[in-house]
């Protein structure tokens, strides 16, 4: 009898084995069905793209530092040319023999030109330091034959993994 049992027993865990072999089976075959559509779709959707150029936006958001140093050495001429206003009261000590010292006061209006050239020298270096920000966004077009080919050649690749899993 002990025989016997032990026969059940080795034919009731091969019979799990082979249950768990045929799960096992049925969940790569299912496995491989998804990634042959995965293939398939996208194996499509590069040869789309391909034959399109990709339009792409570069955005450039930087604090840019800056540094720069001018040297001013030179001589200018002002020219002046003027005539100066003036109007006042001058109050004069005189002397008068018996009466001692006496102040008059004298009002002057008169006007006085003033022409001349004054030479100004500069020698100067202005050093100027800053940061500047920079925001920009640059549309950038990558033509079908810069990227195309690679693409191309991908969707290709995954065609023919795609074809040796359907075999």
């Amino acid at each position: 009898m002990q025989s016997s049992w032990s026969h059940w027993l080795l034919w009731i865990v091969i019979a799990v084995m082979l249950l768990s072999q045929l799960y096992i089976s049925r969940q790569l075959w299912t496995a491989r069905q998804d990634l042959i559509l995965f293939l398939e779709t996208t194996s499509g959707s590069l040869n789309q793209l391909g034959g399109e150029d990709l339009p792409y936006v570069a955005e450039i958001n930087r604090e840019i530092p800056f540094e720069a140093a001018a040297e001013i050495n030179d001589t200018f001429a002002i020219p002046v040319q003027t005539t100066v206003p003036i109007n006042t009261v001058v109050t004069v000590p005189i002397n008068v023999p018996l009466v001692g010292t006496t102040n008059i006061s004298v009002p002057i209006r008169t006007s006085v030109p003033v022409n001349f050239t004054a030479t100004v020298p500069i020698n100067k270096k202005i050093s100027v330091r800053g940061v500047t920000a920079v925001k920009l966004d640059t549309p950038i077009r990558l033509e079908e034959s810069a990227i195309g080919d690679i693409l191309k050649k991908l969707a290709a690749s995954l065609a023919e993994l795609q074809s040796k899993l359907q075999n």
